[in-house]
């Protein structure tokens, strides 16, 4: 497959009196943008099953209006996925599909991926050739290194949205075990 090519900016800061490899800093930024892209998938991917999981309650049946129901409203910008996240937390509050601890810990985890996709997206790197840190706006302006603990924690999150997502896709019968279609059509994995 063709691999497409686009400009890259790297921003470096520099601190008064010390030497800055600019080789490495130029290597760093391009690791912390390759788990951008990462960041991004995974939450991508977290929003689609928030997509089925709404979709299935909403038109159940394969009927042609549930792939309406999709590309008209929820597959759209104007469905963000702040709203698919409060649409999922209800429809889970309402049907009981985690309780307690669980359902908690879910909705948590939802909130992150969406805080991580949003800082990782928007966010700036910025590189001293030791060093990556994202800066990026949530109610205020934010300075986040990315340590391999940092980062480690971005993956489990997602993870864990991405798992508890299909575990509540399953209960509510928008998709059946994970690989195989739910009656409208469906799958858990592309």
């Amino acid at each position: 497959m063709y691999q497409i090519s686009v400009n890259h900016t790297t921003t470096v800061k520099l601190d008064a009196g010390k030497e800055v490899n600019l080789t490495d800093a130029i290597a760093l930024s391009a690791e912390a943008k390759a788990n951008r892209a990462q960041v991004i998938e995974g939450a991508s991917t977290v929003e689609k099953q928030l997509v089925t999981i709404i979709a299935h309650y909403f038109r159940p049946e394969r009927d042609g209006k549930w792939e309406e129901l999709k590309s008209a409203v929820l597959d759209t910008d104007f469905c963000s996925f702040s709203v698919k996240r409060k649409l999922v937390e209800w429809i889970v509050g309402k049907d009981s599909l985690l309780e307690g601890k669980e359902r908690a810990e879910y909705f948590k985890s939802l909130i992150d991926t969406m805080r991580f996709r949003n800082a990782f997206t928007h966010g700036t790197f910025i590189s001293n050739g030791e060093k990556v840190s994202i800066h990026y706006y949530e109610g205020g302006q934010r300075v986040v290194e990315l340590t391999d603990p940092y980062l480690h924690d971005v993956e489990v999150a997602l993870s864990n949205a991405y798992h508890v997502s299909n575990k509540v896709a399953m209960k509510s019968g928008a998709t059946k075990e994970e690989g195989k279609r739910a009656p409208d059509g469906e799958g858990v994995k592309a």
